[in-house]
């Protein structure tokens, strides 16, 4: 926690300005998900519906999750650093901050998964795409730091790309 504290201290503004792109990235992952749900409302409906309620909540949550990060930032500007460590290793203990915490992730990541099933199901995605989460988080894990991180979620975002210009090209009379 020292030193993700240093790091937040050397440069606030750049803190401030990733909480805030997170938030609204996590933000927009629930329309995303609202239309891969859409998309599913004839053939694998549960898959659908089970897809939209947990990423929605995962989306949320994180989203929620990231405004902590402001709180770093006035605990590094207002507070010696002994201080400021201190009080955050006890934030990040409370029960309730790590359910919080460690839910956002795992849910988003559920949902989507539940969504790119369907979708195979329904015939939409190609089998292949199934393989493109658990991969990204496999590739996460065997890089690990930033350039994991980046790796795990390039592969995602593309599939979802992907799915959003065909959504996008959709007729009227498919999408309703």
């Amino acid at each position: 926690s020292r030193g993700y504290l240093e790091a937040v201290a050397s440069d606030t503004a750049g803190a401030q300005l990733s909480a805030l792109l997170l938030h609204f990235g996590y933000l927009l992952l629930v329309p995303c998900v609202w239309a891969l749900a859409h998309s599913l409302r004839r053939r694998a409906v549960v898959l659908g519906n089970l897809g939209l309620l947990i990423g929605t909540v995962g989306a949320i949550g994180n989203s929620g999750v990231v405004l902590n990060d402001y709180a770093d930032v006035m605990l590094v500007e207002k507070l010696p650093l002994a201080q400021a460590v201190e009080l955050y290793d006890h934030g990040q203990g409370l029960w309730g901050f790590a359910v919080a915490a460690i839910s956002g992730f795992p849910l988003i990541a559920l949902g989507l998964l539940l969504l790119f099933v369907g979708l195979w199901r329904a015939g939409v995605l190609p089998v292949w795409a199934l393989a493109v989460p658990p991969g990204g988080i496999a590739v996460s894990v065997l890089l690990g730091g930033k350039l994991g991180a980046v790796a795990a979620f390039a592969g995602v975002l593309a599939l979802l790309a992907w799915l959003g210009i065909r959504t996008f090209a959709a007729t009227d009379e498919a999408w309703a």
